[in-house]
């Protein structure tokens, strides 16, 4: 049964749990003079992101799959659970997993906060998620909420791989607020046009022209000059996304038949609004050099749902 969305009082005694684990009320003072960015990134650890994803995102994937709240969905990479306490208010449950044990923690306690019960979270490694993934009894979707830019290629495409191959006819994948490989401007992790496509050498050389200083802050701690362990560092953090390449890779050149939302759906067009150069600059390249690309990933921040067809109609890889 869906939950029910979070009141002020139970997002006020979550916050409490937040500020503890970022080292307390007089750390976040210090944080906070430093620079008005660590707050906003408060603001959206308690709240900010949840509250965007109920106002934004259910309400598009409520709309484009009517079924919703019949539908059981595994989430891949929850973080801290904001989404998956949001979505956690539309469908039947949400099974959620992330790398990073300090983040479940943080999941969790928001479920109980939140009192979304019924929805989970837990800790484990990639390929241990993968083989949940494979062993769950019933999925009926896949929620990648941010999470694909922290991963590499490989990675991508193996969960997208088991991820439809795992899913029944009508399942879902729900991708949410994904940075797009192919688009100029890097709205995710730089906030600076062209990012995404610098070697990781030279990443770190302009990390000062980054315009959110805590992202400056954890560029600036990176000692290391070696070029692998930079692209690690940076792989994590979001650089860059993936673009249809991975999908077709994964699932095959009719991924793109499967693909059930829009270029510019009307709740998640604030959100691309403000990159509409760099939308239509994709847009007329995809159309002319590869026109059987769905119009959706030309979006500069990817949100589009994949709709798995009859059995007689599956892509072939």
């Amino acid at each position: 049964m869906p939950a029910a969305s979070a009141t002020p009082e139970q997002i006020k005694s979550y916050e409490e749990t937040v500020a503890r684990a970022w080292g307390g009320r007089d750390k976040l003072g210090t944080l906070f003079a430093s620079s008005p960015d660590y707050h906003l990134a408060f603001i959206d650890a308690v709240y900010g992101r949840y509250q965007g994803a109920l106002d934004l995102l259910v309400p598009w994937v409520r709309r484009l799959v009517p079924d919703i709240a019949v539908r059981r969905l595994f989430e891949v990479g929850c973080g801290t659970g904001s989404s998956t306490a949001a979505f956690a208010t539309i469908c039947e449950q949400v099974t959620a997993f992330d790398v990073a044990e300090r983040d479940v923690v943080l999941a969790r306690e928001r479920l109980t906060h939140f009192a979304a019960i019924g929805s989970t979270a837990d800790a484990c490694d990639f390929p241990e998620i993968l083989r949940r993934l494979d062993s769950e009894d019933r999925v009926d979707g896949v929620l990648l909420f941010a999470v694909l830019e922290h991963m590499y290629v490989s990675e991508r495409i193996d969960v997208l791989r088991r991820a439809w191959a795992k899913l029944p006819p009508g399942g879902i994948i729900v991708i949410c607020e994904t940075p797009n490989r192919l688009s100029y401007f890097d709205r995710h992790t730089f906030r600076q046009p062209f990012m995404n496509m610098l070697p990781p050498e030279l990443v770190k050389l302009w990390a000062a022209t980054c315009t959110n200083q805590a992202t400056r802050d954890q560029i600036e701690a990176i000692r290391s000059e070696d070029y692998l362990e930079l692209r690690d560092k940076f792989v994590r953090m979001g650089q860059s996304g993936p673009s249809f390449h991975e999908f077709e890779t994964a699932i095959g050149t009719n991924v793109h038949r499967c693909v059930i939302s829009g270029e510019f759906d009307p709740e998640i067009s604030p959100i691309n609004g403000p990159y509409r150069l760099e939308h239509d600059l994709l847009s007329r390249a995809l159309r002319e050099r590869t026109p059987h690309v769905h119009p959706a990933f030309a979006m500069p921040m990817l949100y589009v749902i994949l709709r798995k067809p009859d059995r007689s109609h599956v892509p072939i890889v």
